[in-house]
């Protein structure tokens, strides 16, 4: 979604006076492209200024433009996502929908294998998942798949081929899987796999099964999919057995190291830590053989999530290795801050919080330049280390302190979740929990305001399992209890 600045209200004279220029100024970017694009951009414009009746009203042209589009246009699936998500950046979902509805019936004479009558009936099953009606989701989902077996070969590799996507909707994971974005919907397997997730949901044990057979044999060749549907069903070591099968053969460095990573997280999900270990230094010996100029850049990241699984497999001195050599490598560098916050975590999860309270404020002592995103974080560990001494009112101050530091939050209507939602995703995955623990408070907190709100209820049981699953189950409790809490003041 486009990014949502505050308010800069004007009035009296000098609002009529700034009006006409900008007006002159948007008819004459529009006389200069499609009049479908200028409606988009007319839109995202007066958006961004809060001018929200220009915007309504660049909505509902563009809508009118898209219903002279011909159905048979390469432009024609990619224009009705466009206006899609105008409708839900806007929180209207049902027109969405309706809009999604009325492209699905126009594509009637296509014949049911069209890729754009698949894509417009992906579409509203999406749209219905993420607004959590699940059964209608099934219905749209079933229709796409069976369509899609329909489609010719030639024909489904055509331009309108692309997927709808429903903006801000939360998929299966955030991490990559063997080179493919988890959630992506390019591959005609990736259907089955939301179909065979949304009958697991249901309960629908048999209609799972049946589906499986459909995935496995679509997979024969792409046994990234495979990891992907394995891992979605809970067969964990089945996903772990073809996850090697790839790490092993491949030949490309990236592709191999993304193999052996997807293995480390999902030995460290089984809680066999020796081989996350393993599988996690795997990864980082591919990922340093790519010769890049800067290798540490990828293996970052990769470093610590091989240092939080020594810590949980009994292996504290080898941990504490890796992270004072990150700690070295990145002093005076953009990953300073966070190679002090990870291994003042790491102190502290290994019962030496007070040597994790140090280190956190000799390095505020000593750091007085950092901005105001840096502080916070580390004011938001220290708060944890102190918490963990059994000093809760040091722990409230510095809690309070981190807090005072967050940006003022922009008008109510205009907040959107979704990014800072992945900001907690990204922050798990580096791994940072102290932060993304106390983001995803931020967001829960924040959600009752936000044009996507309700993406919390999607997200968050998600992320607490991950804190179960990193041996954190009372900070997965305080999660989970508070998006009970928000839930019960929402209506059905």
């Amino acid at each position: 979604s486009a990014p949502m600045r505050n308010c800069l209200r004007s009035s009296g004279v000098y609002t009529n006076m700034l009006r006409m220029p900008l007006f002159l100024i948007c008819s004459l970017a529009a006389l200069a492209q499609d009049p479908f694009d200028a409606a988009n951009q007319t839109f995202w414009e007066a958006r961004n200024q809060c001018r929200f009746e220009a915007a309504a009203a660049a909505r509902e042209q563009a809508r009118a433009l898209l219903l002279r589009v011909p159905v048979d246009s390469p432009r024609f699936a990619g224009w009705v996502q466009q206006v899609v998500q105008l409708y839900q950046n806007s929180n209207r979902n049902a027109q969405a929908r309706a809009v999604l509805a009325e492209a699905l019936d126009r594509t009637r004479p296509l014949g049911d294998g069209h890729p754009t009558r698949i894509a417009m009936l992906n579409g509203l099953a999406d749209s219905w998942q993420q607004d959590g009606n699940l059964l209608k989701a099934v219905a749209y989902l079933e229709q796409a798949v069976t369509a899609q077996a329909k489609t010719p070969p030639d024909v489904a590799a055509q331009p309108g081929t692309r997927q709808i996507a429903i903006t801000g909707r939360i998929c299966f994971g955030s991490r990559a899987i063997i080179g493919y974005p988890r959630g992506q919907s390019g591959r005609p397997v990736d259907r089955y796999i939301r179909l065979a997730g949304l009958y697991r949901q249901l309960g629908r044990r048999d209609a799972v099964a049946a589906v499986a057979e459909k995935i496995r044999g679509l997979a024969s060749a792409d046994q990234a999919a495979l990891v992907q549907f394995y891992e979605q069903q809970g067969q964990l070591d089945e996903a772990a057995a073809v996850c090697r099968k790839l790490a092993e053969q491949a030949a490309d460095p990236q592709a191999r190291a993304n193999a052996w990573q997807v293995l480390a997280e999902l030995s460290g999900q089984q809680e066999n830590y020796a081989d996350a270990v393993a599988a996690a230094r795997q990864a980082i010996a591919s990922a340093q053989s790519l010769g890049t100029p800067d290798p540490r850049g990828q293996t970052f990241w990769m470093q610590q999530n091989l240092a939080n699984y020594m810590r949980q497999a009994g292996q504290i001195d080898q941990a504490d290795q890796i992270y004072l050599q990150l700690l070295r490598e990145s002093r005076d560098g953009q990953q300073e801050t966070q190679s002090i916050n990870v291994f003042a975590q790491h102190l502290a999860q290994t019962n030496r919080a007070a040597q994790g309270e140090s280190l956190l404020t000799d390095y505020l002592a000593g750091h007085s330049n950092l901005d105001p995103q840096q502080r916070m974080s580390v004011l938001y560990n220290l708060a944890d280390a102190v918490r963990r001494t059994g000093d809760q009112k040091r722990a409230e101050e510095y809690q309070q302190a981190a807090q005072a530091l967050q940006p003022p939050p922009p008008p109510t209507g205009e907040i959107f979740i979704a990014d800072e939602l992945q900001k907690v995703q990204d922050a798990m995955n580096q791994p940072r929990w102290a932060d993304a623990y106390a983001m995803a408070l931020s967001a829960i907190d924040t959600a009752p305001q936000a044009a996507d709100g309700q993406q919390v209820l999607w997200a968050l049981p998600g992320i607490a399992q991950q804190f179960v699953s990193n041996k954190e189950p009372a900070r997965a409790d305080r999660l989970v209890q508070r998006v009970l809490a928000l839930a019960r003041n929402w209506s059905v």
